[in-house]
């Protein structure tokens, strides 16, 4: 049978086991977060004397450098795993969504810009483009920062397993229903809950009948395209893997 795990319970789970992770990461972060605020103050500069009196670039002002350094403070602030081994129909990874959702918040209010803003609002200009090119009328406030930094966790922090096929359909609606975003899909979510067996895996059997060799240049080609198991109607996904 199934058990449905209370609520109270799943928030204390989440807070006592997310929690502690989120705060080592936090404390992990908040260099890189001050120097790019650094970065970000002298490109402003740079860009006012630019404008004004059509000067060349500040000395040491790399652009690209600048914008890579951006993307490694998002990467390296979302770079928490989040897994159900037996999501069920994902009552605890909506709990962890919307919790790494509001602590992440609380969290960068401590830095009027960050690079985490300036990629929802590119996210949020990504959105309104796409929309306008299918000339549908979206009303920017209906995407808000909450809205797009939950399909963000979503997207880079939340996986699940389970072993029904009808769970895995449930969990999909389940953080569909918490993460809608007007214009922005979540066709990721196939690829991050699965259908499966998470306690003792796949069996040797199903391995050989998925796996496929052939070698490549003197190198061993497995492709894992098939599915892992034939009563499991979970998505395709292709993958290689290389042995010498």
């Amino acid at each position: 049978g199934s058990y449905y795990t209370p609520d109270y319970i799943v928030k204390y789970i989440i807070e006592h086991t997310v929690g502690p992770v989120l705060k080592e990461k936090f404390e992990q972060v908040t260099p890189r977060l001050r120097e790019a605020q650094k970065a970000y103050r002298q490109r402003i500069r740079n860009n006012e004397a630019v404008r004004k009196q059509g000067n060349e670039p500040l000395p040491g002002h790399n652009p690209k450098l600048v914008a890579q350094s951006f993307r490694d403070a998002v990467d390296e602030l979302f770079d928490v795993k989040v897994l159900d081994p037996a999501m069920g129909s994902g009552h605890f990874l909506v709990e962890a969504v919307d919790f790494i959702t509001d602590k992440t918040i609380d969290f960068l209010n401590g830095f009027p810009w960050n690079p985490v803003t300036a990629t929802l609002n590119q996210t949020r200009d990504a959105i309104l483009g796409e929309m306008r090119k299918k000339e549908v009328n979206l009303n920017p406030a209906r995407l808000t920062d909450i809205n797009l930094l939950k399909r963000h966790v979503l997207k880079r922090c939340i996986y699940g397993v389970d072993l029904n096929p009808m769970a895995v359909e449930l969990a999909k609606v389940s953080l569909w229903l918490d993460c809608f975003t007007l214009g922005a899909p979540l066709s990721f979510l196939d690829h991050h809950l699965k259908c499966g067996n998470s306690l003792i895996g796949a069996k040797v059997a199903e391995v050989r009948r998925a796996v496929g060799e052939s070698t490549v240049k003197g190198h061993t080609q497995l492709d894992l395209s098939a599915p892992a198991s034939p009563a499991c109607s979970a998505p395709r996904r292709s993958c290689a893997a290389w042995a010498s």
